[in-house]
Parts: structure tokens; C-alpha cells; sequence
């Protein structure tokens, strides 16, 4: 990092700021200052410590082989979701932790119910199985059953979005109350216990495949994406993006489709490929003339269309190959084509309007050099 952007003794010393809420400059001020200081810290330190855990056994995990299936998959959704309570606050933006308001009780009692939940699976992993094929359950299975649908649906919210929320709860209704609804959206009815019960007690819920292919392998292309990301490789790509289709014209759209296409065949993330190369190739569009919903429209698209090229692809292909049985191997294939045209059409279609409009490609002066670093795009 250069002397530019480290962040001054002013920025570190505002309460509240962008560069004071930060969980690793707090975690650094607590041990600067131990006795002194918000009690903040200590929860910064605090989801540091279960982040960095979470990584560690989803790494020790393939060294294991995957083992109870009520035991994973639980460890796996308490761990990831007290990161996301940790992490973002009641309002979804990310937790200032030198500013404790009354919203952090509520999360206390969140995080509570979703360890007692995920613990009541952990700990008697084949009576907890059991209890539901028997009919045998108890009423704190039922409640912690609810709390856990409510939890998830609230971390949804929080970490992901309130659309992917709503539609949760829309397919959570229809599944409570569509035995009442007309024509072809009837359903047999079902008794809210046993709804709430089987998305808790059984693999056909909140434990089930999807999950387990998360933990076992998808959570270990996350970390991997989240290294390349952390160690500036993307800005490597970006670079040669540059020099390969940069001086030609509609130079910086044709730079977003080529780093978008090979950021995220690393990646396989949508949202990590708009953060890793949006920041440089929409700025670079709207210089020479593409207007800012166009520039973003571009963007997205590629970067959208990164996380269908092999070999990671997201989660999806993953969760396809073990629900079908079909190898990775062939997935990876089968996609590879479409990737090509996919990100074909896109750069041709890019070529011809910039040719019509008469777009120029990226100046010579900010082209980068052999030898030199780019800080422009830094």
C-alpha cells in the first residue's frame, strides 16, 4: 500500500469513520490498548477469530473427508452466519464497531438462538435425525426450528439482499398456506410443524445438498477467490486486458469483457468479479464517452457471465455435479462453449458500436508500460 493511501492518524482517531470501524484497525487498536477503548473491539476481535476458524475447517475438511452429515452442515451454517451477524448490522451495511447501539442486543439473541439451534443437530447428531422419523420430536425442536427459518431468512436480508429475502418468505408462505389457493397452485396442506420441521430435522431443508456442497467445496473456491482478490492478481489481469484490447476501439468496454471473462473463471463469483474490475473499467469507459449506465451495464454483463466460465462457475456447478452425478470434469466441458460465445457475442457487439459511434480506445499515457506500475488504477 502506498504512503497515499494509508489511512492518517486523523482518520484513525474519528469515531464512526470508514477507516476506524474497520475490524482489523480495531483489532490492532485492542492490542495497542487493551484497558482502553470501546467494548466494540472485542466483537471485531471476536468475528475475526470465528472468520478465520470457519476458514481453517473448511480447509481441514477435504483432509477428512466429508463425515455426519448433522454435523457439518450445522457447524458449517453457525459459523458462516455469526460471521454475517457479526459483520453487518440490523440495517445490512457493515457494522460499526465503536458505535454500539440497542440493535446489538437483538443480534445477541439472534446469535443465541442460532447456536442453540445448530448445537441441538451438533451434539446427538443421530437421535436429532431420529426424533423426526419417529415423530418423536420435542417442542424445543419445534421453536428451534422456527427461529432457525426466521434466522436464515434474516441473514438472507442482511448479508444478501431484501429481494432474495422476500422471495423467501413469498415460497415460505406458499408453502403454509397454499393448500387455501385455486387451480393448479393447490398443494396438499401442510401443518406448519411439519413444515418448520422438515426444513430443520431433515436433508430436504435448510441441511440439505446445497449446503453440503457448500461446505465441502464451494466454501474453499471462496476463500481461494477471496486470495486472488486480496493478492492484486486481478489487477495483473486487468493489465494484460490493457495491452491486448486497449489501444482498439472502445478500448475499456473490450477491457472489461476480457478481465471479466478471465477474473472470473477464477473467481466464479459475479459480485466478486464487479468489485475486482468494475472499480478500474468503468471509470475507464466513461472517459472516453460511454455514459455511466452504459458502463455499468457492460460491466455487469461480463462480469455476470464470468461466473458461468470453467473451471469454478459458482456454486451452481458444483451443487449440478452432485445432484446428478455427472462429473465435474464433464460440467466443465459441456460449459465451455457457451462460455466462448457468450463472451463472444459480447465483444463483437461492443466492436460494432464503437466503430459506429467512432469511440477511441485507451490514450497512450495511460496505457501501462513495461517496467512501470499503473497508478491510475491502483
Amino acid at each position: 500500500m502506498s504512503s497515499s493511501t494509508q489511512p492518517s492518524a486523523a482518520q484513525l482517531s474519528a469515531p464512526g469513520s470508514e477507516t476506524d470501524r474497520n475490524e482489523w484497525l480495531c483489532a490492532r487498536d485492542l492490542l495497542r490498548r487493551p484497558f482502553s477503548g470501546g467494548w466494540g473491539r472485542w466483537i471485531a476481535v471476536i468475528g475475526i477469530l470465528i472468520a478465520v476458524g470457519a476458514s481453517l475447517y473448511h480447509i481441514y475438511i477435504p483432509f477428512v473427508g466429508a463425515y455426519e452429515t448433522f454435523v457439518l452442515r450445522p457447524l458449517h451454517l453457525m459459523l458462516i452466519g455469526l460471521v454475517g451477524l457479526i459483520f453487518f448490522d440490523l440495517r445490512g451495511r457493515q457494522r460499526d464497531f465503536l458505535a454500539p447501539d440497542w440493535s446489538w442486543a437483538i443480534d445477541g439473541v439472534i446469535a443465541a438462538a442460532l447456536i442453540a439451534a445448530s448445537l441441538n443437530a451438533i451434539l446427538e447428531p443421530t437421535a436429532f435425525e431420529e426424533r423426526y422419523a419417529f415423530y418423536s420430536f420435542t417442542q424445543l425442536d419445534v421453536w428451534l426450528g422456527v427461529s432457525l427459518v426466521v434466522i436464515v431468512v434474516e441473514l438472507a436480508r442482511r448479508c444478501i439482499g431484501l429481494p432474495i429475502a422476500i422471495l423467501l418468505l413469498v415460497v415460505l408462505a406458499y408453502g403454509l398456506w397454499g393448500g387455501n389457493t385455486f387451480s393448479i397452485f393447490r398443494h396438499r396442506p401442510v401443518e406448519p410443524t411439519d413444515l418448520f420441521l422438515s426444513l430443520y430435522m431433515t436433508t430436504k431443508g435448510i441441511f440439505g445438498s446445497p449446503i453440503g456442497v457448500i461446505a465441502t467445496y464451494v466454501f474453499l473456491f471462496i476463500i481461494f477467490g477471496a486470495f486472488i482478490e486480496r493478492s492484486q492478481t486481478g489487477m495483473l489481469i486487468q493489465r494484460c486486458g490493457l495491452a491486448l484490447t486497449g489501444r482498439s476501439p472502445g478500448g475499456p468496454a473490450k477491457v472489461a469483457v476480457v478481465t471479466s471473462a478471465s477474473f472470473g473463471s477464477i473467481s466464479g463469483s459475479a459480485l466478486a468479479n464487479v468489485m475486482a474490475t468494475g472499480a478500474v473499467t468503468i471509470p475507464l469507459m466513461k472517459r472516453i464517452g460511454i455514459k455511466p449506465h452504459n458502463a455499468a451495464g457492460i460491466e455487469a454483463a461480463a462480469s455476470s457471465g464470468g461466473q458461468l466460465t470453467p473451471p469454478i462457475m459458482g456454486a451452481v456447478a458444483i451443487v449440478m455435479a452432485d445432484i446428478t452425478g455427472i462429473p465435474y470434469t464433464d460440467i466443465i466441458i459441456a460449459a465451455a462453449l457457451p462460455a466462448l460465445l457468450f463472451y463472444v457475442s459480447l465483444f463483437v457487439a461492443i466492436d460494432l458500436t464503437a466503430r459506429r459511434d467512432n469511440m477511441a480506445g485507451v490514450p497512450d499515457e495511460m496505457m501501462p508500460k513495461k517496467g512501470e506500475s499503473c497508478d491510475w488504477c491502483t
